[in-house]
This record gives structure tokens, sequence and C-alpha cells, in this order.
């Protein structure tokens, strides 16, 4: 696979800030935490999208992260990204 560059949509980039601090974490840690989300590669047989691959995983401070994400050549672009608790 080749290596990929993440980037993210600017309504993507507003709406993510907005909900991790909804649950009081910090943008930086919220960025890596989207991070390993696609670089784990589970993708979700709960949500779907025709357009978008969406990407999910389950941390132990009881939160789950699920990534909506289109591939254009080298890079990734995040679309939405969507926090909530507990297991989906």
């Amino acid at each position: 696979m080749r290596p990929s560059i993440i980037r993210y949509d600017r309504h993507a980039l507003w709406r993510f800030t907005q909900r991790c601090f909804q649950f009081g974490m910090l943008p930086h840690e919220s960025f890596l935490r989207v991070e390993e989300t696609i670089r784990c590669g589970k993708v979700s047989r709960t949500k779907h999208s025709k357009k978008n691959k969406i990407y999910y995983k389950y941390f132990s401070d009881n939160l789950s992260f699920f990534v909506a994400c289109r591939r254009y050549g080298w890079y990734l672009i995040v679309k939405t990204v969507m926090i909530k608790r507990g297991r989906e």
C-alpha cells in the first residue's frame, strides 16, 4: 500500500474541533486518534456511505471514532469525523 497524506475538508475540520471540545479532548490528541483510526483500517458495517469509506476504532476511554474519507491519488481526504460514547 502506498503511503497516504491525510488532509481535512474545511467543513470537517471545523465540525471535528467542535466535537473534540464537546468530549473534553485536545485537538492534537484527537488528530492522533483520527490517524490511528485510519491506519487501523477497520471498515464500519453499521454506518454506510455511497461515496466515502468509513473507518472506525474503539478507544479505551469509552469513545468510538468513525472517520469518513475518500482517496484521491496520494491524498486521503477526511470528509467528517463522528465521535460517540461507547461501542456501536
